[in-house]
């Protein structure tokens, strides 16, 4: 069986467990996105590194059309049984599929199907769901992730919880890249069984967009924001702005606002705040000597922790620090607050 693999993702856990399948694999090439320029005036040219790895196994690399959003009028460099489609970003045109004569794999990072799109592993955290799991389908010919499935794997996320979108990314994706090696030595059997997507169940996991950081202490709960963390904070840190409350702040800073991310967010057991008025405003803020955190206030009362910020134009600081650099005393009050 020939195979091209597409991707354009970050990391390439899928090959070296392709690579166990030699029983129906004669050979496989790939499809990833060009070269790209990086640095100050873009200077330096960086590559992808699934193409790094491809070179280094001896594997031919492929790029898609260089400054395109779409592969249309592309063809396969030349003929294949089977095409993988793995974090493409590319929508695979019918006429490629039609090319392929057993068409095209995906590896998908959800139960389809739930969660079609882009970000489906942070919407599973996100929504602090029970249940994630991995999909391998065949690729559709009009619409992302609605092809047939050939086959599902479950995770519990109630016994082990994800801490973070790498966590969880890396633990799907070794039980994807097993499944999708299983699919190829058993793709006849597979297609024969494949099931049609309910698209009663379709529910959506669209690109995390940038408004999605900013916190609402006043809409939203501890969990939600400790969830949220979890599933985006590793790429794009939650932001809010800080100022003191008017009765507390020095001259210097009276009013002032300033732009913060929040990092290492957790959900404390006990808390300054607790033993302070129940008329406080969500968003208001103390910092705990306990757990060496900031505390803030949160909708019903609920409460996160905050260890480590960043200020605008700032480097990353200490709870404590930070407290000592804006004027946030013992037993001083300040607030966060949404930023648009």
């Amino acid at each position: 069986m020939h195979i091209v693999k597409f991707i354009c993702g970050r990391s390439d856990h899928f090959s070296g467990q392709i690579e166990k399948a030699d029983s129906c694999i004669k050979h496989i090439e790939l499809v990833t996105s060009p070269d790209r320029w990086t640095g100050r005036k873009l200077q330096i040219r960086k590559s992808m590194p699934t193409k790094l790895f491809a070179e280094t196994a001896n594997i031919p690399v492929h790029c898609t059309p260089e400054k395109s959003r779409s592969l249309s009028g592309w063809e396969p460099p030349t003929h294949f049984d089977l095409g993988v489609v793995v974090s493409f970003g590319y929508f695979v045109t019918p006429a490629i599929l039609k090319s392929l004569p057993l068409g095209a794999l995906n590896v998908h990072p959800s139960l389809l199907p739930l969660y079609r799109g882009a970000s489906p592993i942070q919407y599973t955290i996100m929504n602090r769901d029970k249940v994630g799991g991995v999909t391998v389908q065949e690729l559709d010919d009009k619409a992302w992730d609605a092809g047939r499935i050939l086959a599902q794997s479950e995770v519990d996320l109630v016994k082990e919880p994800p801490q973070s979108y790498t966590d969880l990314r890396d633990r799907l994706s070794t039980i994807g890249a097993k499944m999708l090696v299983e699919t190829i030595q058993n793709l006849e059997q597979r297609k024969a069984n494949a099931i049609v997507q309910d698209t009663s169940l379709v529910t959506k996991a669209p690109k995390i967009k940038p408004e999605l950081r900013q916190i609402d202490f006043v809409a939203m709960e501890a969990a939600d924001i400790e969830a949220l963390f979890r599933a985006i904070g590793q790429q794009s840190p939650l932001l809010t702005t800080f100022s003191l409350l008017p009765d507390k702040s020095k001259a210097t800073i009276n009013n002032k606002k300033v732009n913060l991310q929040l990092h290492n967010i957790f959900i404390p057991d006990q808390s300054v705040l607790n033993s302070r008025s129940n008329k406080m405003l969500p968003g208001t803020i103390a910092y705990d000597p306990h757990s060496k955190a900031i505390h803030v206030l949160c909708k019903n009362g609920t409460i996160i922790g905050a260890t480590r910020l960043k200020a605008e134009n700032k480097s990353e600081t200490s709870a404590e620090d930070f407290c000592n650099g804006y004027g946030l005393k013992k037993g001083d009050h300040g607030l966060f607050e949404r930023s648009i």
